[in-house]
């Protein structure tokens, strides 16, 4: 059973206990998601507008690298972003997201924090 703990507004405490009632307590950040951007993942560089916020959530739907800064420049040796995983990055709120693919075209959603 999964149970929610200790809720402020910067952090969330979920807990999972299994039929031994053994708890693992893991601390994750709270994120309420603002507008979401998408960028075509590609063999050039490809830019976000500015992210707004400063914290960003990145998800991509192939491998890729990423860059994020004031003008940034994605390459093959960045920064890599698995695929179908959720990252979480601190920004300034003027920076972009910069993404080139590793092998295969595809999508980045750049979700700004509210």
């Amino acid at each position: 059973m999964d149970s929610i703990i200790n809720a402020a507004p910067e952090r969330v405490r979920v807990t999972r206990s299994n039929t031994d009632s053994v708890n693992v307590g893991v601390v994750v950040p709270a994120f309420a998601p603002g507008a979401t951007q998408t960028v075509v993942i590609g063999a050039s560089y490809q830019q976000s507008t500015a992210i707004g916020a400063t914290v960003v959530r990145l998800y991509s739907t192939v491998l890729c690298h990423i860059a994020i800064g004031a003008d940034p420049t994605a390459t093959a040796a960045g920064m890599p972003l698995p695929a179908g995983v959720a990252e979480y990055f601190t920004c300034n709120a003027t920076d972009q997201v910069a993404v080139i693919q590793d092998s295969a075209g595809g999508t980045l959603y750049v979700t700004a924090g509210a």
